[in-house]
């Protein structure tokens, strides 16, 4: 068992899937729990045929806002921000999206 997957964690299959949250991990079988519309489904898959569930970066918008500079600072290094003209995100448009 490559990845410490556990009870809660949001995972997906490795080959492609919806997120999904595990609700019980027996031996090398692991049971997720995910929505198709408003109707959840149940399906008991391999351990190592699923990873962590990565947000993509978008959702990071959400956090910054919860948490203030110290977020802005740590999203600005992950994105190599710079005043230059080129192809990235200034701090001033990122502040002013916050």
């Amino acid at each position: 068992m490559s990845e410490n997957l556990m009870i809660g964690n949001v995972v997906k299959l490795k080959s492609g899937s919806e997120p999904m949250t595990i609700q019980r991990i027996e031996d090398d079988e692991v049971l997720c729990a995910w929505f198709e519309g408003h109707t959840i489904q149940h399906e008991t898959f391999a351990y190592n045929t699923l990873k962590e569930y990565v947000r993509p970066l978008e959702s990071k918008w959400w956090t910054l806002a919860k948490g203030g500079a110290k977020a802005i600072s740590s999203l600005s290094k992950e994105l190599h921000i710079s005043n230059k003209n080129e192809n990235v995100i200034s701090q001033d448009k990122l502040v002013g999206f916050i």
